[in-house]
Formats: C-alpha cells, sequence, structure tokens
C-alpha cells in the first residue's frame, strides 16, 4: 500500500509539472499575444483601488500610467481653460 501511495504520488507530481508547464506556456502565448501595444486602461468607481493596482501593472509590465483624475486636477489647479470647463 504505501508503494502504491509514493507511486501514485510521483506520478502526480510528474502530471503537475507538465500541466503546469503547459499552462506557464499559455500565459506566455497569451502576453506574446496582447502585450505588444503595451496599453491597458484600467476602470472604477472613486476609492476602487485604481491607482493602487496601477502602481502594480506599471512595475510588471513596464509601461507609463496616465490618469486623467491627476491631469484634470492639475489643469484646474493651474487655471487652464480646461481646468476651468472640469470645473463647471
Amino acid at each position: 500500500l504505501g508503494a502504491a501511495l509514493l507511486g501514485g504520488l510521483a506520478v502526480g507530481g510528474a502530471g503537475g509539472f507538465f500541466l503546469g508547464k503547459s499552462k506557464k506556456d499559455a500565459v506566455e502565448a497569451k502576453y506574446e499575444t496582447y502585450w505588444p501595444r503595451k496599453i491597458m486602461m484600467v476602470f472604477g468607481a472613486p476609492g476602487a483601488g485604481k491607482g493602487t493596482q496601477g502602481v502594480k501593472i506599471v512595475d510588471e509590465l513596464e509601461i507609463p500610467q496616465l490618469s486623467t483624475g491627476d491631469m484634470l486636477r492639475e489643469a484646474v489647479a493651474a487655471g487652464t481653460e480646461i481646468g476651468k470647463k472640469a470645473k463647471e
């Protein structure tokens, strides 16, 4: 019984390795397909964590982060034409 259990664990472990490897390959293929443009848009309600996740996305994908909220707040503070329209 002990040998059968160990044999089953070995086979299961090897199967898991190969299944994990094919999953890894699938994930890498997905990145190669979808990330050449390096554009990602994150939407959500205020306080949903867009800024928190944005930092992690920037670090992981090495792409710049542009925040329209930050841009509009700067425009309002600077008193630009767009800032005045945004304040209305």
